[in-house]
């Protein structure tokens, strides 16, 4: 099934977006040595377009193929008997990431080995590789304003922790569940995320927010270069939390 994941972050550093696509262009492909063992060289390659303008903001996308070292351990068997081989391996993977005039940039993933990704890509944009880091969305809030200020057309989905009773976390799917009498027994409890209905491409499609930073709306598949993706990222600034 097709999913749109967009993995929202903040830039703590101030910048100009011509600078952060030049550097780009003029250091598409590096190496650099393993820090956990000198004789392994890491390769990264950076693909971008041209600044897109919109509206009231500017925006360039593109895709980073990077490898990185991670330890492993390696059997070796012989007819003495087996032993195990500390090692270190070279693992690769690739990243679709936007980045805005806005100190805002976006990660198509959020697993562990996107988030190497995302530092790696942090030091090199900003020397730093804690510069670029996920919001935190306060999932409460958004579901007090579905409830006690109708906002969005519906809630489909919540997931809770810390509910006091035999059944202490959960998810719960279904339409409109915030209007469900269940609804009042896990509404103050810890939420890890939420879903709500939203018109996206003229279509109302349901959308997750993820605690920590993702929005996900599952059966779509966007171009890079879409903009509507951003007005629906934007829905949810003021639900950021400091």
């Amino acid at each position: 099934m097709n999913m749109v994941n967009r993995l929202i972050c903040r830039i703590n550093r101030d910048y100009h977006l011509r600078d952060i696509l030049n550097k780009m262009n003029e250091n598409q492909y590096a190496e650099e040595e393993s820090r956990t063992n000198p004789e392994i060289t890491l390769k990264s390659f950076i693909e971008t377009n041209e600044i897109v303008e919109a509206d009231n903001f500017n925006f360039i996308y593109g895709t980073y193929y990077y490898e990185y070292d991670a330890p492993a351990q390696i059997p070796i068997i012989t007819r003495e008997g087996a032993r195990i081989r500390d090692t270190t391996i070279i693992k690769s993977n690739i990243l679709n990431f936007w980045i805005n005039d806005e100190n805002k940039a976006f990660f198509s993933k959020s697993d562990k080995d996107s988030q190497k990704g995302r530092a790696k890509l942090s030091e090199f944009l900003f020397d730093n590789d804690t510069i670029i880091e996920p919001v935190e969305f306060n999932i409460s809030q958004i579901e007090r304003s579905v409830i006690q200020n109708g906002e969005f057309e519906g809630m489909w989905t919540t997931s809770f922790n810390d509910r006091a009773g035999a059944i202490n976390s959960g998810v719960a799917y279904g339409e409109n569940i915030h209007e469900d009498l269940v609804f009042n027994d896990i509404g103050d409890t810890t939420k890890n995320s939420t879903g709500i209905t939203y018109n996206f491409m003229n279509e109302n499609v349901k959308v997750r927010i993820n605690r920590k930073g993702t929005i996900q709306i599952p059966g779509k598949h966007i171009e890079q270069d879409n903009l509507q993706i951003f007005d629906l990222i934007r829905e949810f600034d003021n639900y950021i939390q400091d």
